[in-house]
């Protein structure tokens, strides 16, 4: 081991696009649904507290701890045969759900952001993050089993490297990757990394298979449920794991996951006793009955980031000056009353969550100026600009926030020609997506490190804005190799003040997951949950029954 010294991270807080998109993202997104008229309605939900608190407090959770016993049901948006359970593809929300109740990620999601220790209890690197020793935790055993080891993390990131998800492992000597202790593996970088836990935080990266597994079609796990029937696209039923580490979790005895994709259905299914929790309410129908006496609906914390993207290597954007004119278009606002039905907060074109590890705190909230941005138009010798912005209601809310920025678009003199393209080819790299030069996204928001490797770099493969610039490359690469916290503070902060005033990113808004569970539901949701995954960040460890 280089450098010999040690520090602790964990506690410091495909389908190629389209799979991405529908299993990271779209769960908050197509749980919505909304029109125009939202944004003129008179019985808005809360957006806003001069006191600081979340406004949705009253909505953020069930009664705490559940009883032992019983079968806990699950209404869901089924995928069909698309479903599956391997973890490193996760095709649709639904799968995502299912994975979790299977399997254990090396990191949990915890409140309001914070990383909870999973299978991989300690992270230590030495002194100039080169190289990273992982502490498993100790007496943990499969479903079938057999005791988990080192060899099943290093088979386990081994996968990703043929993943879309590859830039995770993409400095990891997955070759040299070796076991030093029972419980503990040593993990050689090709260039320093400071955060390497902010890679392994989200779905996929995240889980652990057990070494050897290439059939998924009878998964064995060390999550808190045993799978016992799976059809895809109608329903899933699962014991309880009584040796799971995580004792006296599960509470219920059985689980049972079902494909439920009408929303109305869904919703009428909890409401008459046939399921327990109804995943993914529509925004409309969560407005709507917020205080509904028939069952509790439960708001996440702001999570997921809608996103506006300009390709920055295509006219007109190449301009930096119309980039900049059109994140001051938007009254961000009215796009989240109008396209999430209010469940939203104003985001700030940083490409990640509030609260994230070296979060840019300094730059200032963009307002809509739209007296600025005919200016900069001008500058830019296009006083009269007209482009079309590609949409699709792929995740919900897309086409009405389009048609809002439209209007907002005009009023600086802009023409947005609103095109609604198909959403099954919106997130399809062979027919659209990376090739349209304006258009939406939805962005889960676990960690700097990894969402702007994924995005803004020369090689990131999911580059959707084209932003190509090599002195920010050396930039990032330098406060990803950062150890002492405060230089690496400075470091991120510029990286995020580069993309806040020059990249092709509009970013106006990170949705609420909304959920509807029955009375008689417990230990679901809580402060800060819900923003990274849609459904309580899918701890379905936690939740039970009465």
């Amino acid at each position: 081991m280089n450098d010999g010294a040690y520090g602790s991270s964990i506690g410091q807080s495909r389908f190629g696009r389209r799979g991405f998109m529908m299993g990271l993202s779209a769960g908050a997104a197509l749980a919505g649904s909304s029109t125009l008229l939202a944004a003129c309605s008179s019985d808005a939900v809360p957006n806003s507290s001069s006191s600081g608190e979340d406004p949705f407090g009253a909505y953020a959770a069930t009664k705490p701890t559940p009883s032992a016993g019983g079968t806990l049901r699950i209404g869901y948006i089924g995928a069909g045969n698309a479903e599956t359970y391997n973890p490193f593809v996760q095709p649709a929300p639904i799968s995502q759900l299912q994975t979790f109740a299977v399997f254990d990620p090396m990191i949990r999601v915890g409140e309001s952001g914070g990383r909870e220790p999973g299978l991989i209890v300690d992270w230590q690197s030495n002194r100039d993050a080169s190289e990273w020793e992982l502490t498993l935790r100790p007496d943990v055993t499969w479903h079938d089993g057999k005791p988990f080891t080192p060899e099943d993390v290093i088979y386990s990131l081994r996968q990703l490297k043929e993943s879309w998800v590859s830039a995770a492992v993409e400095s990891v000597k997955l070759d040299e990757l070796r076991k030093t202790g029972q419980y503990t593996l040593r993990v050689p970088l090709s260039a320093p990394v400071a955060d390497l836990p902010g890679f392994f935080f989200f779905a996929p990266t995240t889980f652990i298979v057990q070494d050897g597994t290439t059939d998924y079609s009878k998964p064995i796990g060390t999550g808190p449920y045993k799978l016992e029937s799976f059809s895809p696209g109608q329903r899933s039923t699962f014991s309880a794991n009584r040796d799971y580490w995580d004792s006296p979790r599960p509470y219920p005895d059985e689980l049972e996951i079902i494909g439920i994709t009408d929303p109305t259905a869904r919703l009428n299914a909890l409401i008459g006793g046939e399921i327990d929790i109804c995943g993914q309410l529509p925004f409309a129908m969560a407005k709507a009955n917020l205080d509904s006496s028939e069952y509790k609906v439960i708001v996440g914390s702001p999570g997921q980031q809608y996103v506006m993207y300009m390709r920055c290597d295509a006219e007109p954007f190449q301009d930096p000056r119309v980039r900049q004119a059109m994140k001051l278009i938007p009254d961000r606002q009215a796009m989240i009353d109008a396209a999430l039905s209010g469940f939203g907060a104003v985001a700030n074109d940083i490409f990640c969550l509030p609260g994230s590890k070296y979060f840019n705190k300094s730059l200032p909230q963009r307002t809509q100026d739209l007296a600025q941005a005919k200016a900069l138009l001008k500058a830019a010798g296009v006083p009269n600009l007209e482009v079309t912005l590609n949409t699709a209601e792929s995740v919900t809310g897309f086409n009405a926030a389009a048609e809002v920025f439209s209007q907002h678009a005009k009023e600086a003199g802009v023409t947005v020609h609103v095109n609604v393209q198909q959403p099954a080819q919106y997130f399809d790299p062979s027919v659209l997506y990376l090739k349209q030069t304006f258009a939406q996204d939805i962005w889960p928001g676990p960690s700097l490190v990894n969402n702007y490797s994924l995005a803004f770099l020369k090689d990131s493969i999911l580059n959707e804005s084209h932003y190509f610039n090599d002195d920010f490359d050396e930039l990032f690469a330098r406060a990803r190799a950062e150890k002492d916290p405060r230089e690496a503070q400075k470091l991120w902060d510029q990286v995020q003040e580069i993309q806040y005033n020059d990249g092709g990113n509009i970013g106006w808004a990170y949705a609420r997951n909304v959920d509807a569970v029955s009375n008689n539901v417990r230990g679901f949701g809580g402060k800060g949950q819900g923003w990274l995954y849609q459904t309580d960040d899918c701890r379905v460890y936690n939740w039970g029954l009465a």
